[in-house]
């Protein structure tokens, strides 16, 4: 799973990573993995701190699509914990290792982890795409053997084998 998130990022830092002159080009794939693995780092955290339900109604979806083609999900904003993690988790990162000041590493992780995460959830819940399922983010973030991965989509989801919401 933490290849597939990696592609995603890859996929969508151009703008925010590649392109900009505040990283360094000689950092660009240094930051692009310090973004994937801030997410899945907070991913891990949340399983490990009993936060799974809030996981998974993050993952339900409510995406639109906008003109552009870009995803955006109102769940998945500044507002919501799980992604104030993240955010927090790259602009550290940025800062500690790249060197970059608070207010330009606030400014990417501000514009990057919600586009990614948006295209995450979208992913996660397309039937047409099989890249990500929430069972194998849980099992990845969880560890294998370590959650009862099926009880808790059954309970979640009512039992719905498809796991969406009743």
């Amino acid at each position: 799973m933490f290849e597939q998130l990696m592609n995603l990022v890859k996929e969508h830092s151009g703008e925010q990573i590649v392109n900009n002159a505040a990283v360094p080009n000689e950092y660009n794939e240094a930051a692009v993995s310090s973004v994937a693995s801030s997410i899945f780092s907070v991913l891990q955290t949340q399983v490990a701190n009993g936060n799974v339900n809030s996981l998974l109604q993050m993952f339900q979806g409510n995406n639109q699509q906008n003109a552009d083609g870009t995803v955006v999900n109102a769940q998945n904003n500044q507002e919501n914990p799980i992604m104030n993690s993240m955010i927090s988790s790259v602009v550290g990162k940025f800062a500690t290792k790249f060197g970059m000041n608070e207010q330009t590493a606030t400014g990417i992780a501000n514009s990057l982890i919600p586009t990614i995460m948006a295209n995450f959830v979208n992913k996660t819940n397309d039937e047409k795409d099989n890249s990500f399922s929430l069972q194998g983010i849980l099992a990845a973030v969880g560890g294998e053997g370590k959650l009862d991965i099926g009880g808790i989509l059954s309970n979640f989801f009512g039992g719905n084998k498809n796991n969406q919401p009743k």
